[in-house]
């Protein structure tokens, strides 16, 4: 099985489909990770070119952990546009790696760069079979799961991965702590441990 995974910024698909990715790789699947921004205007007072260099390294890290492959591309953060440009890149990459599955952000996400990623990757996934989105903070107060994966036995592999993303410790919401609390209530949700909960925007067998 063929596993693609589309956040926005850094850290994000770690956050919101993490564990799930260990568990793909885990049962042997090929995993590939798409991040649209370098994250420059996540930082705490940080120059934005710095910041982007840092970012790119942490995420680099934690695909290493995940033992994921990792592609970037070069969008401005907070300015992803929801244009032809971006969803022909994304295509092209899709059309390589021909995914069974995709996990993308959120569409009713409040921050515009995860709507707008969202609304881009259905797009370009279009012909893809099974197409999950995964929730992050900004997505909390509208994100309804209708679908979970257990990922009781990677928790702490995946909460590893988001705490090498060091240079966003300073956002409570994103700590590991906060995270492990979400998919402790998702693991409640399906009488698991942990879990991570999506939504499903396609799902064919």
């Amino acid at each position: 099985m063929k596993i693609l995974a589309i956040g926005s910024h850094p850290d994000d698909v770690e956050i919101g489909c993490g564990g799930s990715l260990i568990k793909h790789r885990a049962l042997k699947h090929s995993v590939k990770v798409l991040v649209l921004t370098g994250g420059g205007r996540g930082g705490d007072g940080d120059d934005e070119d710095d910041l982007v260099l840092t970012r790119f390294q942490e995420a680099k890290n934690a695909a290493d952990l995940m033992d994921v492959d990792i592609d970037f591309f070069d969008y401005a953060d907070t300015e992803i546009p929801g244009t032809h440009d971006v969803i022909a890149r994304i295509e092209e990459l899709v059309a390589e790696f021909k995914p069974d599955r995709v996990y993308i952000p959120f569409e009713q996400d409040s921050h515009q760069d995860h709507r707008n990623t969202s609304r881009v990757a259905k797009a370009a996934c279009r012909k893809v079979k099974q197409i999950l989105e995964y929730e992050e903070p900004s997505s909390y107060s509208t994100f309804n799961a209708n679908f979970w994966i257990d990922i009781t036995p990677h928790i702490e592999k995946k909460l590893e991965a988001i705490k090498l993303h060091v240079s966003q410790g300073h956002k409570e919401i994103l700590k590991a702590k906060s995270i492990e609390g979400l998919n402790l209530y998702r693991g409640y949700q399906s009488h698991v441990q942990y879990a991570e909960g999506f939504s499903t925007f396609r799902y064919l067998e």
